[in-house]
């Protein structure tokens, strides 16, 4: 992962975010263990309506590099993150767990 994948994300976003009244947007971050791939979704919903998820990118990379594409997308936009497929693991630089805990599906 490197700055074109943050580009990419950002310019994938954007016309995507459209600040609606009522609306809930945040970005989930998806590890992959059968491909080894860390895939983005951009996730809306709006009051009283569905959910709706967006696949915007599929990286592959180590934790150190996530953690370098999270605070670079964190200086374009202030979503919340959901993680899942990362029970167990930590961030390389603070040693805090990444899922604090496990998603009935995993």
């Amino acid at each position: 992962m490197d700055r074109r994948d943050v580009d990419l994300i950002v310019a994938r976003i954007q016309p995507l975010f459209a600040q609606r009244r009522n609306t809930r947007y945040w970005l989930l971050i998806a590890n992959d263990p059968y491909d080894h791939a860390i895939n983005f979704f951009f996730n809306q919903q709006s009051l009283g309506h569905r959910l709706k998820s967006t696949p915007l990118h599929s990286a592959t990379g180590d934790l150190s590099e996530l953690e370098q594409v999270i605070s670079a997308l964190g200086q374009h936009f202030q979503f919340s993150i959901e993680y899942t497929g990362f029970t167990g693991m930590r961030w390389p630089s603070t040693w805090h767990l990444i899922e604090k805990k496990k998603e009935s599906g995993e």
